[in-house]
């Protein structure tokens, strides 16, 4: 016998359920089963709705058959319906069959508006196209130009995935600092991540992105371990907490500190701890295996944790740490002298015969339109050049003018500010029509650049520090040498290639991150023709040799020519645009020499104070 699913039977799928009332409608079913089937539409409007969905399904089946089967009255007696349950049954049957035949009639009516309607619309198209051709493409055309990119392989926005950085605090101040190689070398301005500082002598003053300012004297180890906990292995400590930075926690191996708004100074020596509260109040905690602690100290208060644990109480004294105290007179001090050794020392490469030109940006008025070249002594190899010009030009100018090509660069749209130290005169260029245009008369076996930078963003496709002028070969600009930062963070030096319209591109590995940027940074490139190698330095240390597939002696001699520093020089198609390519950020000193420089002598010229080979051993 057929039984409707019920009870433990309902996982039983709805195929079953629906062929149990197809064979109703069919009359196939006994009387006890139609029966059983009245009592469970009684008891289930589910079961009631799948009944009437089926019946619907027959009468569409039915009109698409082309004929009509009645309800066969076998179905009342097998059901033992009242005549009223009979006649309902009935008239629901039959408002399917009518339902249908609208549903039916509408859905044609609407695919044959629709099509109708789709052929007047192409019609039309058809003729408007032919008609207006050339408006058609003109719009296409210009709506194409707003719409790319200036660079054909730019990145959609969207497809740009941001930026990550880890830090959480900057070195604000540094003053004699002796770095420990174990940790590296920090510089002024510097985001930190979290990690280990260790220097051997000097001051560190440390500005957390939440306020808190952290200045230590070396000898010192200190680990930040978040924007809001250092932690001390020695040294001694000055920390400053604002209201917003309330929380602040510094911990040693005897103890932790926790500010509550204060100026406090810690000193962790292998003897034990020392806090002095200097202003407002901290709370201490002790170590897992530490001394039981006073559970706050007060303005005035000091406390000694032994390393053994034993603990003594006194009265704090601000001048047990005055040094860290006063870091911000000793960090203008300490500038005013790394400034005062630059200037005696500038001109230490001027005698040299392979210097073309040195800009450093001195003694510039607010509305100066050229710098001058700090070598006074031009290479008689230049003079010689500009001489062969004279001759070969039939000028009328004199050697003493044409020389003042060489001896300035043409400043455009960029303004004065002040460079790596204060008082010291350096070059913004911040619009993308800001450059300095200056001409070199020579063609170079070897290239060594230098500049010092500050780098504010690079969201150029290439940030250009240095190029020569465009040759346009095969309908393509190619400068015989291009000096640029990339995006990627990574230095490129690029050289002409003899295949027309290829470029030898020598990239380093990615330098410049997020927290790089907005510090003084000294930048070289060294290109070696005798070796057929282009070295990358970032702060005087080698960070790459690249290689291509192919030397550049096939690009030997490099000219120069008319070149520009931090832009690309206007394009000689003007139809055709420029690419944006300035550079954005600050130069505050740039050499040019014509032959490549030793790793010693790039060090010199970061850092004409320290050795290099103490540096680098």
């Amino acid at each position: 016998m057929s039984k409707i699913p019920t009870g433990k039977n309902r996982e039983h799928s709805d195929s079953s359920t629906a062929d149990f009332i197809q064979n109703y409608l069919s009359g196939k079913l006994t009387q006890e089963e139609s029966e059983n089937l009245w009592k469970r539409l009684e008891n289930s409007p589910k079961l009631e709705r799948l009944l009437f969905r089926q019946m619907e399904l027959d009468v569409m089946l039915e009109e698409i058959a082309g004929e009509k089967i009645p309800m066969r009255q076998s179905d009342v007696s097998s059901m033992n319906l009242k005549k009223d349950d009979f006649v309902t049954l009935q008239k629901d049957h039959s408002f399917f069959r009518s339902f249908s035949n609208i549903v039916s009639i509408s859905l044609f009516l609407i695919v044959l508006v629709t099509a109708i309607g789709l052929v007047s619309v192409s019609l039309y198209l058809t003729i408007f196209a032919t008609k207006n051709k050339e408006v058609i493409e003109t719009f296409v055309s210009s709506s194409d130009d707003r719409h790319l990119p200036a660079e054909p392989d730019e990145k959609k926005p969207e497809e740009i995935s941001e930026q990550m950085s880890a830090a959480v605090a900057i070195i604000s101040g540094l003053v004699d600092v002796v770095w420990d190689n174990r940790s590296g070398v920090f510089r002024q301005g510097q985001a930190v991540e979290p990690g280990w500082l260790r220097f051997r002598e000097g001051l560190v003053s440390i500005t957390f992105f939440n306020g808190a300012e952290v200045v230590v004297q070396g000898p010192a180890e200190l680990k930040i371990i978040s924007v809001n906990h250092v932690q001390c292995r020695f040294g001694n400590i000055n920390v400053t907490v604002p209201p917003q930075a309330q929380g602040f926690l510094v911990s040693s191996p005897q103890m932790m500190v926790k500010d509550l708004g204060t100026e406090f100074s810690i000193s962790v020596s292998p003897n034990g701890t020392e806090v002095h509260v200097i202003k407002g109040e901290v709370e201490l905690h002790k170590t897992p295996h530490g001394q039981d602690l006073p559970a706050s100290l007060k303005e005035g208060e000091a406390v000694f944790v032994a390393s053994q644990g034993d603990l003594r109480r006194f009265q704090a004294n601000n001048e047990t740490f005055a040094p860290t105290r006063s870091l911000k007179d000793k960090t203008k001090e300490y500038l005013y002298w790394q400034y005062e050794k630059w200037q005696r020392r500038r001109q230490r490469f001027d005698n040299d015969p392979f210097l073309l030109f040195r800009f450093d940006f001195e003694n510039l008025p607010g509305d100066a339109e050229s710098v001058a070249n700090a070598v006074f002594n031009i290479p008689k190899l230049v003079s010689k050049n500009i001489t062969q010009d004279i001759t070969q030009n039939n000028s009328q100018n004199t050697t003493q003018n044409i020389v003042q090509k060489i001896l300035e660069g043409r400043i455009v749209g960029c303004r004065l500010t002040e460079g790596r130290w204060p008082g010291k005169g350096a070059i913004e260029f911040s619009r993308t029509s800001d450059r300095i245009r200056v001409y070199v008369p020579e063609s170079c076996e070897s290239i060594t650049l230098s500049a010092w930078v500050r780098v504010n963003s690079l969201n150029r496709r290439s940030n250009i520090l240095f190029v020569t002028e465009s040759e346009v070969i095969d309908g393509r600009q190619q400068p015989a040498l291009q000096w640029s930062i990339l995006p990627s963070g990574s230095l490129r030096l690029e050289l002409s290639s003899p295949i027309p319209g290829e470029q030898l591109r020598y990239e380093s590995s990615p330098y410049f991150k997020p927290e790089h940027l907005g510090q003084w940074t000294h930048l070289a490139v060294v290109v070696d023709g005798l070796m057929q190698t282009v070295s990358h330095f970032v702060d005087g240390i080698l960070i790459d040799i690249p290689i291509v597939e192919f030397p550049f002696k096939e690009s030997l001699p490099i000219p120069i020519g008319m070149a520009e520093i931090g832009n690309a020089p206007t394009t000689k198609q003007p139809s055709k645009g420029t690419p944006i390519r300035n550079f954005c950020g600050c130069i505050d000193e740039f050499h040019f020499f014509s032959r490549a420089l030793s790793r010693e002598e790039i060090w010199d010229l970061y850092d004409p104070v320290t050795d290099w080979a103490n540096e680098t051993e």
